[in-house]
């Protein structure tokens, strides 16, 4: 007769049911999204960042975005709801660390989103303020200065016009904008450093990119869950090393796709007598080399590659919710959408 202790703990190793996947990890106390309903979730989260840092509207990406306190509203529900049930779900798995930090992680990913929705709201507000002030400029102060001063030159031209004629000498009248500018100078020879040529490419195509920055808290967040995910990896590898493996080669492609598609870009956004120094830079190998394509790439690709090995180690590839938070989780998995409303 064989008797088996039950350990308080949320995280446990444990072997289900032959007729069952395994269950390497119990997620009971991880109420976030995983599996194929978190790699569903996340990309629809990308989607919606990309729309937002374009100014364009995620339902609708062929309309740009209007000036709404609507948006605001949303993004600041959207972050108090997923932020207070991320940390509550923090809080009920406080005796794994690995999972701690991945929630850690996935809470960045949804700071990302929402903070990206406020700031992309706030952007259209003082766009649409900035050109309601130009355009009652136009219609006052300056329209009126225009004239005055133009009425100015003119009097001033057909003086110096008559007394030229009265003394027969022909003169021309020199234009203004060559008496009181001053000759451009040339660009520097030193170009900016690559990233800055990404970002001043993105800044003037949309001011509302400014939203990426918040990537970089995310960027943060990520390194931490990827801590105790390598961990979880690193205990559990051999109870289904098949499935990870797979799943590991698969994203590690994806990675390479990603790095040959910025290389791309960059190169489309490079100037042509730029290329040649950054080959030439390349080859040679200096300090100057760009993190971009590999940020990215890691950043996209990590938090897809977090879903599908959690659910591969908990034995529910899909993702769903037990009974008992199937109402915490679809709570969390709607009011995270929230951003994509934005108008």
């Amino acid at each position: 007769m064989s008797t088996h202790s039950q350990t308080p703990h949320a995280f446990l190793v444990v072997r289900a049911s032959s007729s069952s996947p395994p269950l390497i990890v119990d997620l009971a106390c991880y109420s976030l999204p995983y599996g194929a309903l978190g790699f569903i979730s996340h990309l629809l989260t990308y989607y919606t960042i990309v729309c937002l840092c374009a100014g364009r509207r995620p339902l609708w990406p062929f309309r740009k975005i209007k000036a709404s306190k609507l948006d605001i509203i949303l993004g600041s529900i959207s972050l108090c709801v997923t932020t207070t049930m991320a940390i509550v779900t923090l809080v009920r798995c406080r005796h794994s660390w690995q999972l701690i930090t991945i929630g850690i992680w996935k809470l960045g990913m949804s700071w990302f989103n929402t903070l990206s929705g406020l700031t992309t709201g706030i952007i259209a507000l003082r766009e649409e303020e900035k050109k309601r002030k130009k355009e009652d400029e136009e219609k006052t102060g300056r329209a009126e200065k225009k004239q005055e001063d133009r009425g100015q030159d003119v009097n001033d031209a057909d003086d110096e016009q008559a007394l030229a004629g009265d003394i027969g000498i022909e003169t021309r009248p020199v234009p203004a904008s060559s008496a009181t500018t001053a000759p451009i100078a040339p660009k520097s020879q030193q170009q900016p450093r690559l990233l800055g040529r990404v970002r001043d490419t993105l800044m003037e195509r949309s001011p509302y990119s400014r939203s990426i920055y918040w990537g970089i808290l995310y960027i943060c967040c990520m390194i931490v869950g990827l801590v105790g995910l390598i961990s979880l990896l690193a205990k559990h590898w051999s109870m289904a090393r098949r499935p990870l493996i797979a799943v590991t080669v698969t994203f590690s492609v994806m990675i390479l796709v990603i790095l040959g598609g910025y290389e791309l870009f960059i190169e489309r956004i490079t100037p042509k007598e730029v290329a040649h120094e950054r080959i030439k830079a390349r080859e040679e190998a200096i300090e100057d080399e760009d993190p971009g394509g590999m940020a990215l790439a890691l950043t996209v690709v990590g938090a897809l590659y977090c879903d599908w090995t959690l659910g591969i180690m908990a034995g529910n590839l899909a993702g769903l919710p037990s009974k008992d938070n199937s109402g915490f989780y679809w709570t969390y998995f709607l009011f995270k959408r929230l951003t994509m409303f934005s108008s």
